[in-house]
């Protein structure tokens, strides 16, 4: 993302938040990750990163006043417990249908989590790996609490949207607050709560990795 883009974004933070530094790719590649850290803590901001952890050891140092960290575990990634413990809260996240080879090491660590796989958007076919089925579906929280913004400052519906098939908008022309608020926004919200799911919401299973906050 272009620095100023990501600046104006801030910008319109109005109240303290949860931003999460992680998009559709590996943020520990961005240039200026320590800047927009450093950026989103002095305005109050709550920071979270999740990193497959290749670049972990190198680039520590630039992540020390992010609030969490979430290693997607990746057995390539050789990061040492002192490093893990330098952070504020450092997480390690599986995937249960995948072989993570050597996280053994990590079955002490006191946090720790398990995820099933999900489908982004329905873009992956999940029927051999042997993920479970839920009967009723729910909404999806993030029509209500996770907007996603992608590079080029486009607003998404959702995070797991990587084709970018439902655009909310684009700060370029409207702020986030009018984006998120918007009629199309509404709209999308009251079809969920009242069982109607549109693509790629309609074949997306990611709204059971959270809970049914209605």
């Amino acid at each position: 993302m272009d620095w100023g883009m990501f600046q104006k974004i801030v910008r319109q933070l109005y109240k303290p938040v949860s931003v999460s530094l992680h998009l559709f790719g590996e943020p520990l590649l961005y240039p200026y990750l320590r800047e927009a850290i450093e950026l989103l803590k002095s305005r109050k901001h709550t920071v979270s990163i999740t990193t497959n952890g290749i670049l972990l050891e190198e680039r520590k140092v630039d992540l020390k006043k992010a609030d969490q960290i979430i290693w997607s575990y990746n057995s390539q990634a050789k990061i040492s417990y002192d490093t893990a413990r330098s952070f504020k809260h450092f997480i390690v996240r599986s995937i249960r249908q995948e072989q993570n080879p050597g996280i053994e090491r990590w079955a002490k660590w006191p946090n720790r989590e398990a995820r099933d796989l999900h489908n982004y958007g329905g873009s992956i076919d999940l029927s051999s790996y042997g993920v479970p089925s839920t009967v009723k579906r729910w909404p999806c929280y993030h029509l209500w609490l996770a907007p996603a913004v992608s590079l080029k400052g486009t607003i998404l519906a959702c995070c797991a949207d990587v084709d970018e098939k439902l655009v909310l908008g684009n700060i370029e022309e409207k702020s986030i607050s009018e984006i998120w608020n918007s009629h199309e926004a509404r709209q999308l919200r009251w079809e969920q709560l009242n069982g109607h799911f549109r693509k790629p919401c309609k074949d997306c299973d990611v709204w059971k990795s959270y809970p049914n906050i209605f």
